[in-house]
């Protein structure tokens, strides 16, 4: 099946497919690629460049390289029409590789730009994290439209940058989260989350290789969210001190947060001054 909208913006896809492993796929390691996975395939890696014949003769010539949904790092996978003539198309599961899904899984593949992304999910995951995202239109989308202008308004950032870091709050880090961030109501409930983001080893290795966009995403959520009522600011400041089991001076040195509680405390100095 192809994703709709809201699995597209939770991957920060411009497109994708998805489909169950089959007993045999799983057992056998190989995806056998219906319509729509060759329609994402197609549009990165054209059809005359895939190897037709037996992968186990000349395994060099069926290979291809895909993106890590899980880590972000490069994975070479045997791509191949296995039969002399039509259009089957396999792609070879492997363990060694970093891409080896489990019968019942969810695998997907979708791309971004000029890239293919694969990866897998197993039933419970796919169902929670992505089958049920909440669908347009509700607080959500209201919330992601005003962290738009924001940043727009706000940041003044290119608008290649602010789909960036939208796309990266709905998407990896909302999976990292395991909750939409932008149907967060509470801004302790979303700094609370935030910590917990940060503290997962994943969130590290996509930093690295996304050159910081995604520290840079969730700390402009956090100052967005914290900026939007004197309500939110105090909440802030509690979430953040419950965070460090403190109230002294030192960490806010140190934390690299410490200007959302400056923008908290400023919001708080404006209501009392009003």
């Amino acid at each position: 099946m192809l994703f709709t909208a809201e699995q597209k913006e939770r991957f920060g896809a411009d497109a994708g497919a998805f489909s169950e492993v089959t007993d045999t796929e799983a057992k056998q390691h190989q995806l056998t690629l219906d319509a729509h996975e060759k329609e994402i395939l197609f549009s990165v890696i054209r059809p005359s460049d895939i190897h037709r014949g037996a992968i186990g003769a000349l395994p060099r010539e069926g290979l291809h390289r895909f993106r890590s949904h899980a880590n972000g790092q490069p994975v070479d996978l045997n791509v191949n029409y296995p039969k002399t003539s039509g259009d089957e198309i396999r792609l070879y599961t492997s363990s060694e590789a970093g891409f080896a899904p489990e019968s019942g899984d969810t695998w997907f593949l979708y791309r971004r730009g000029k890239e293919l992304s694969i990866g897998s999910m197993n039933a419970r995951a796919w169902e929670t994290v992505v089958a049920k995202a909440p669908a347009s239109g509700g607080a959500g989308s209201s919330t992601r439209d005003l962290f738009t202008t924001w940043l727009q308004n706000e940041k003044s950032l290119s608008d290649k940058s602010v789909q960036s870091y939208v796309t990266a709050v709905a998407g990896l880090l909302s999976d990292l989260a395991e909750k939409a961030l932008f149907h967060v109501e509470e801004v302790g409930d979303l700094i609370d989350l935030a910590a917990k983001v940060r503290d997962n080893g994943e969130y590290d290795t996509r930093n690295t290789t996304g050159n910081n966009m995604y520290s840079a995403a969730l700390m402009h959520f956090e100052e967005f969210s914290v900026s939007r009522n004197v309500e939110t600011a105090f909440g802030a400041i509690c979430a953040l001190c419950r965070i460090h089991e403190t109230s002294s001076e030192s960490w806010l040195r140190s934390d690299p947060r410490a200007k959302l509680i400056q923008k908290a405390l400023s919001s708080l100095q404006a209501w009392f001054n009003e």
